[in-house]
């Protein structure tokens, strides 16, 4: 079955190349697999939405502007655990729980240029997702009814840990600890400011955040165009591995060993920090 799966996924994205939709470039974004329909593929596209309940034997298209209600984008695709799946787009996020009926979120997400969103793992009911202004800034929303609302932000720029000049880029929930969120943050570089990046954690569901910056120091660049070395950053990388540890569940001998092992930046980390993602 898993051969078949994959065959048929193969299929599915290769046939978006003969789609036009929208006018988009046609290609694959994401592929959903929800835990409690097993016969369910779901293939996001840059056209829309490619749907097949029996395990890839038929397939159905949703396009964009029947999920969206609008002209609009969308940026990101998830799923829930119960098959419920949310659209991320540029001025709302949609859901369905049918797929064939979508629903816009009600409240503070309307008109936002939603740039991501991400269903926990345990509890379909919880949504975060990512707002942005048309102009500048960006807020982090919290949905408990599956994206149907969202409420005041847990975060927004200009609210430390995040700089007013920042943007936040990308949420994801724990999946052994629902109470930890992650988000990456980044702000281009000015007259005025090298830029940043960095990355937040929250141990309590957005109360409060941790920063960890992730930047490069300019004073290392030997000239414009020539070669650029990464500042040190030694408590960013004992946090990736600590926390990627953490929230894969890894224990026993071998996680001690990665976890006083080399710099996460080295290769091999690297490799099994992707591993236990």
């Amino acid at each position: 079955m898993d051969a078949m799966r994959r065959s048929v996924l193969a299929l599915a994205m290769a046939a978006s190349f003969g789609a036009r939709a929208d006018g988009a470039f046609p290609t694959g974004m994401s592929v959903l697999l929800p835990a409690a329909l097993p016969q369910r593929i779901l293939v996001g596209t840059t056209f829309g939405l490619v749907i097949s309940e029996d395990a890839g034997t038929t397939w159905r298209y949703v396009c964009e502007g029947h999920l969206t209600g609008s002209l609009a984008t969308v940026l990101v695709y998830q799923g829930g655990s119960n098959g419920e799946v949310i659209a991320a787009h540029q001025d709302n996020l949609s859901r369905s729980d049918d797929l064939c009926a979508w629903t816009r979120a009600a409240g503070a997400m309307s008109g936002l240029i939603v740039v991501d969103a991400f269903v926990a793992p345990a509890n379909p009911d919880s949504v975060l997702a990512i707002g942005w202004p048309p102009r500048a800034g960006a807020s982090l929303f919290s949905s408990s009814d599956g994206g149907r609302s969202f409420g005041a932000p847990l975060i927004s720029s200009g609210v430390p840990p995040l700089g007013s000049e920042e943007r936040l880029l990308s949420v994801e929930i724990a999946a052994v600890d629902a109470s930890v969120v992650y988000a990456t943050t980044s702000a281009l570089p000015t007259g005025s400011s090298p830029g940043s990046s960095a990355l937040l954690r929250s141990p309590d569901g957005g109360a409060s955040w941790m920063r960890f910056d992730l930047a490069v120091d300019p004073a290392s660049c030997a000239r414009p165009m020539g070669p650029c070395t990464p500042a040190p950053r030694p408590a960013i990388s004992t946090f990736v591995r600590r926390e990627r540890m953490r929230s894969s569940g890894c224990r026993g001998p071998t996680c001690s060993a990665w976890e006083s092992g080399p710099d996460a930046s080295t290769p091999a980390v690297s490799a099994a920090w992707t591993a236990t993602t």
